[in-house]
């Protein structure tokens, strides 16, 4: 079964249509952490410019940029190098700007000397402003504000005991936008999601937890042939899926609904098209070897 999805702000299932209510608000999980940042340039009249470049240096694993409020680009670290330098030009006007940088991690190490000590995201900069003539101005040293997690973690969205404590929005369904949520009423049975044309995120079925999703992290194109097990052990051996998503299917276990309507809500971090979401029922999950 496929779901059509709708952006409206009943409550209940009109027909056998599913209803998707849309949170547009400023909500941002509880890997990441925002800094803010307000800049006056009337101060540095010499350096503005209509477009000027913001160049950050991170530590991984995820950025994510604003500046006045307007979504400007995400850069997430490959390979394991997390360490990386995330650079995008944008307007911005004179006097006053505001600038909010968000940090997301993908796990922490655990084990390893210091490993308590490893540090992420944009700790220690340099964070830098470029303008006119290439003149740089060093954003470091400022005074940011920051925060951990996000308003609609701290307000407990994923329940459904306070989904109605925020207003969600009606308008046209968003596709493609980051830092999202998504609120889905479906039918009375346990589901298997296909969630592999959105980008990353995390998911809750009735308030439980059914983790991170990630389909736009796609795999290596190359690695994948003919598949022969009578040699010496390889773990790069017998690759399927090639340049597919690293993530498609999630299985939610039959205990985590309930008798009346299943409420699923998802954070979608990169942006998305929720309207491809596939909810299918789970009649039995095994595996063959």
């Amino acid at each position: 079964m496929v779901g059509k999805f709708l952006c409206v702000a009943a409550t209940e299932t009109q027909g056998s249509r599913q209803q998707l209510r849309c949170d547009l608000g400023n909500k941002f999980p509880a890997s990441i952490g925002g800094f803010r940042l307000r800049i006056d340039l009337n101060k540095f009249r010499q350096y503005w410019s209509k477009k000027m470049k913001l160049h950050v240096n991170t530590k991984g694993h995820i950025i994510h940029a604003f500046v006045n409020k307007h979504f400007i680009g995400s850069q997430y670290a490959v390979n394991g190098v997390y360490e990386f330098v995330f650079e995008q030009t944008t307007k911005m006007r004179k006097g006053h700007n505001y600038i909010a940088l968000l940090s997301s991690t993908n796990g922490l190490a655990n084990y390893g000397a210091y490993f308590d000590l490893q540090r992420a995201g944009s700790d220690g900069g340099p964070i830098n402003l470029i303008g006119y003539g290439n003149a740089t101005i060093n954003l470091t040293s400022n005074t940011w504000t920051y925060k951990i997690g996000l308003n609609g973690e701290d307000e407990k969205l994923f329940l459904p005991s306070q989904q109605h404590s925020i207003k969600w929005f009606s308008s046209h369904l968003p596709i493609n936008r980051p830092l999202i949520w998504y609120k889905v009423t479906e039918g009375n049975d346990a589901l298997v999601l296909d969630l592999q044309d959105m980008g990353k995120g995390y998911a809750w079925v009735n308030g439980h937890s059914i983790g991170r999703y990630w389909p736009s992290f796609i795999a290596d194109d190359e690695g994948c042939g003919p598949c022969d097990y009578r040699h010496e052990y390889d773990s790069n051996r017998c690759r399927t899926d090639c340049g597919k998503p690293s993530q498609r299917w999630y299985h939610v276990p039959r205990y985590f609904t309930t008798k009346g309507p299943n409420t699923l809500i998802l954070f979608e971090e990169f942006g998305g098209d929720i309207s491809k979401i596939s909810l299918q029922k789970v009649s039995s999950v095994a595996t063959t070897f």
